[in-house]
């Protein structure tokens, strides 16, 4: 049976859920267990008859990378525990440049509107801690910033502060 190969565009690639890829149905179960994890929250794999602590702690990471996450990972005698990284932060966000953008422009809309106009990327970076997210980034103050200054509902008004103004356009 012959097979068709066609161009494609990276970023589509890119972009795709890892977890629609996903079929074994132990991953799945895996998965499942990741994405109901919280703040403070812990979980153990314990292998049945045929599985190895091995196999199980290599199996955990696939899916924790297939679910976008990273996990603080331990074995403890004949089981692995595992809980989001970061402790009491919580979720550690593993996401692209674009999503990470996103969401920074979401939680600045959501404090410029509020009852503070003038802020900071410290004020933003708090505010997500607050939420329990980490963006997950050597220097996420540098980049908050960026985004800060490229977006039109912000005016930078001194050395690393930004008042909100609304929209630049008229919609």
């Amino acid at each position: 049976m012959p097979i068709q190969i066609v161009d494609a565009d990276i970023q589509h690639l890119k972009h795709a859920s890892r977890i629609g890829r996903v079929r074994a149905k132990d991953i799945q179960q895996i998965i499942k267990a990741i994405q109901e994890l919280g703040p403070g929250k812990a979980k153990a794999l314990v292998p049945e008859r045929g599985e190895t602590v091995v196999k199980l702690r290599t199996k955990l990471s696939y899916a924790a990378r297939a679910a976008g996450v990273k996990l603080r990972v331990v074995k403890e005698e004949n089981r692995i525990l595992f809980a989001l990284k970061g402790g009491r932060r919580g979720v550690a966000v593993k996401s692209g440049a674009a999503d990470r953008k996103r969401l920074v422009q979401q939680k600045a809309l959501q404090l410029g509107k509020g009852a503070r106009r003038s802020l900071t990327a410290e004020d933003v970076l708090k505010a997500f801690d607050a939420d329990g997210v980490s963006l997950g980034m050597a220097r996420p103050a540098t980049m908050v910033g960026a985004i800060l200054r490229s977006m039109p509902e912000f005016k930078r008004t001194g050395k690393n502060t930004f008042t909100y103004h609304g929209k630049a356009t008229a919609e």
